[in-house]
C-alpha cells in the first residue's frame, strides 16, 4: 500500500472514528454527560476536522507525492 493510501486511510477514516469513540466514552463515563450530547459534540468537532484535513490534503499532495517518489527511488537503488 503506497503512502498516499495510508495517509488517506489514517486521516479520513481511522482518526475520526477513533476520536468519536474516545470522546464519547470519555464524556459519558468520566464527565457523566448524556450520551447523545457527547455524540453531538464529537460529530461537530469531526466535521471541523474533516474540513481542515481536506484543505491540508489538497495543498500538500504534491509534497507527499515527491517524498513518495524519493522513497521509491531509494528502494530501487538498494
Amino acid at each position: 500500500m503506497n503512502i498516499n493510501k495510508r495517509l488517506f486511510v489514517m486521516t479520513h477514516i481511522v482518526m475520526p472514528y477513533l476520536f468519536v469513540a474516545v470522546f464519547t466514552l470519555w464524556g459519558h463515563f468520566v464527565l457523566s454527560k448524556p450520551l447523545w450530547e457527547n455524540i453531538n459534540e464529537a460529530l461537530g468537532i469531526v466535521g471541523i476536522y474533516y474540513m481542515l484535513v481536506s484543505i491540508f490534503w489538497v495543498t500538500q499532495m504534491k509534497a507527499v507525492q515527491k517524498v513518495e517518489q524519493e522513497i521509491n527511488s531509494k528502494k530501487g537503488d538498494k
